[in-house]
């Protein structure tokens, strides 16, 4: 028996499947398979014969019992097999369900429906493999699976480049008296781009733009190691795409500049040639950037191009059931070239407190931009500080109260979380999430573990000292080591609660949420599998379920229709894995992008609102970054559920009210790997943790610390 469904005898779904069907696998593909030994179709063949023969016996009962039902209803009513049943489809059925049922000898005891059923699932399998083909062509053409576009200019960025120029132009016509030196753009493109317009004591007062260039790329020329890395690797792609973005920048600062001049003039009106110049300027940006963006897309794909198409052969070699394992590898250089569209600088606007006068001198005119780059008039100066993402920057005060009592390890992980934004914007975020958790498992919890060593042995110098309360005059002394005693153990208990978090957050991060999609796409496979073995042993009910009569139209009855779905179910699931499985990285890469942008403006509002620093700012150092774990991990979680909920979600399109077969295997397993709920079980242990901080520093009577802000 021939079959036009072609599978490579590679494809691993192909062999699992043969592994336990090797007779309707063979017979649905052409697949030769090994019968040394007297193993013939295999065990669950003979089992299936068995199965078969048994339900055509008890089919051959309920077909009798039709018969005579029927012709007792034929000579009550005068109809054939009675006004009930009196349908053309009857018999048709009938006789259907019969032979669906019967085990054939050439089928090895199988069926003709389960045959059938194999032969459909041996077709989806080939389109999961057309569509996972597809997939890695694509891959190796582009380079990516997620766009690449260049980032369009803002208004706000045109805006606050505008509000400099014409802070510069404006301080040094109006404020020439008392600083004769006025305000000047230094510039540096020696590493990327900077310029400041900083006054005569170098202070930035018209605002700065940074591009570095070696931060964002990871080449850095400086020392002995940079010069050979220069010399023997020469620049990476996304270095050189960093540098033209800054060539570019520096030609938008430039044609700003003749706007900003005239429009100091408050007397001169703006006109449609001044909005005109800024338009002009930053589409000449745009289009500068997007065939710098082209070069070095092909440049980086140039790159790897051996390597992507070695891995895409023994992708597609191993076909659909692979992309699990291989989906770290597709992502991972994805996300390196499609942040190569992402790159911008940050920037800082004018600083109205560092202006003599502002509101009569400077004000004025800085207020011009908005109007010209075309944003809705306001006459608040945009004062904007360029981040990287994530949560803000706290103030000084935060900063001594954490030093003071820990060092810089908490310090260091707000700075380890501004370089993993930065890897979020710049690659895969799953990959800049896990340096980030690697990050929190070594340096900062060291760090942490230092210090409260160095706390627990002054609280012990301060317990010493309380005991000169006894010597005359060392009352003051014992009080004092009292309330440091007192302090310490606060800080102690903080210090341990705030281990046991950052250890958990970190390994949740570093081990777990990579494994996300992995641990998914193995739920969704295994899910799979069960639905076809419950298909097949669900066949003989099946097609017994067609012989039993109805007044429906159709080979199929009411009672068969069901299982239409579920079938339908069983041969959707490879399709719809592969497609969610990618199209939940690209939903996920720009949600966790969207939290990372966004979440700092979150934590401010919820947590910090209100924050006078000191304790406060500690607990939000450590809290903050525990929320922010646990929500990328619940919506990380969510995104790729789709994987294994996918072909449910469709059979409810067609009015399907009973899940695919095979799904609550998949859902189990899920929740076993993950834990039940909106979270995972590392998340929740994420949270206990932050809750366990909140609640350690209640000591001996005294009331918790409220939250501050703190930079991360």
């Amino acid at each position: 028996m021939s079959t036009t469904v072609s599978i490579p005898s590679s494809d691993l779904s192909a062999q699992g499947i043969q592994q336990i069907f090797p007779h309707l696998w063979g017979i649905a593909t052409g697949a030769t398979y090994d019968t040394a030994g007297g193993a013939g179709a295999g065990v669950l063949a003979e089992m299936m014969k068995a199965y078969n023969s048994f339900a055509a016996f008890a089919l051959g009962i309920v077909v009798l019992y039709i018969m005579i039902v029927g012709i007792a209803n034929t000579a009550h009513e005068g109809t054939p097999l009675g006004r009930a049943w009196n349908a053309l489809w009857t018999p048709i059925r009938i006789v259907g369900g019969m032979m669906l049922c019967v085990p054939v000898a050439a089928l090895g005891g199988y069926s003709i429906l389960q045959a059938g059923i194999v032969l459909c699932v041996a077709l989806s399998v080939f389109g999961a493999n057309l569509v996972y083909t597809n997939v890695i062509n694509y891959w190796q053409s582009n380079g990516t699976i997620l766009p690449v576009t260049a980032a369009q200019l803002q208004p706000e960025q045109v805006e606050t480049i505008l509000q400099s120029q014409i802070c510069k132009h404006a301080y040094n016509s109006q404020l020439s008296s008392i600083d004769p030196n006025g305000v000047s753009a230094k510039v540096d493109m020696s590493n990327g781009y900077r310029i400041t317009w900083s006054n005569s004591r170098g202070d930035p007062v018209c605002g700065e733009i940074v591009l570095d260039c070696a931060s964002i790329s990871g080449y850095d020329t400086s020392g002995i190691i940079g010069t050979l890395r220069s010399i023997f690797s020469g620049p990476p792609p996304k270095y050189q795409m960093c540098k033209s973005v800054a060539s570019q920048y520096a030609t938008l600062v430039s044609a700003l500049d003749s706007v900003a001049a005239q429009a100091i003039d408050l007397d001169n009106p703006i006109s449609d040639d001044m909005r005109a110049a800024v338009q002009d300027a930053a589409q000449t940006y745009y289009s500068g950037v997007t065939a710098a963006l082209q070069a070095a897309a092909n440049a980086e794909r140039s790159t790897v191009s051996q390597g992507m198409a070695a891995a895409g052969t023994a992708a597609t070699a191993d076909g659909w059931l692979s992309a699990g394992s291989w989906f770290f590898a597709i992502s991972a250089k994805s996300g390196e070239i499609a942040a190569l569209g992402d790159i911008k600088p940050s920037s800082s606007s004018v600083r109205p407190q560092q202006i003599p006068m502002y509101a009569d001198t400077v004000g004025p005119a800085v207020q011009r931009a908005r109007e010209i780059v075309g944003r809705s008039t306001n006459n608040i100066v945009s004062v904007t500080t360029g981040t990287q993402g994530g949560l803000t920057r706290g103030d000084a005060a935060s900063d001594d109260a954490l030093s003071m009592i820990f060092g810089r390890p908490l310090i260091n992980m707000q700075e380890a979380w501004r370089i993993a934004a930065k890897g979020i914007d710049s690659g895969d975020p799953m990959q800049a999430l896990a340096g980030y958790g690697h990050t929190l498992l070594g340096p900062t919890a060291i760090g942490l573990m230092t210090g409260v060593k160095l706390a627990e042995k002054a609280k012990i110098a301060t317990d010493v000292l309380q005991a000169a309360a006894v010597v005359p005059g060392g009352q003051l002394v014992a009080g004092a080591a009292m309330v440091g005693s007192a302090g310490l153990e606060i800080g102690i208990k903080l210090a341990y609660a705030a281990i046991t978090a950052v250890i958990v957050g970190g390994i949740t991060l570093a081990y777990y949420l990579p494994m996300i999609p992995a641990l998914y796409w193995y739920a969704g496979v295994l899910g799979w599998m069960v639905s076809l073995l419950l298909a097949l042993l669900a066949a003989p009910l099946w097609a017994a379920s067609h012989a039993l009569p109805d007044q429906s139209a159709g080979p199929a009855g009411m009672r068969a229709m069901q299982g239409y779905q579920l079938l339908t179910g069983v041969v959707l699931k490879p399709i719809t894995m592969t497609i969610s499985l990618f199209a939940a990285y690209i939903i996920s890469s720009y949600t966790i992008k969207l939290i990372t942008h966004t979440f700092g403006t979150a934590i401010d509002s919820a947590i910090y609102a209100g924050s006078s620093g000191g304790m406060g700012s500690i607990l939000g150092a450590i809290i903050a970054p525990l929320i922010y774990i646990v929500l990328i991990v619940t919506i990380t979680k969510k995104s790729y559920d789709v994987v294994v909920t996918g072909a449910d979600h469709i059979l409810g399109w067609i009015g399907a009210a009973t899940a695919a077969l095979g799904t609550s295997v998949a859902q189990a397993t899920s929740e076993a790997l993950h834990g039940s709920g909106g979270g995972t079980q590392g998340a929740h242990a994420v949270g206990g943790a932050a809750a366990e901080a909140t609640r350690a520093v209640k000591v001996d009577g005294l009331p918790k610390a409220g939250v501050g802000k703190a930079e991360m």
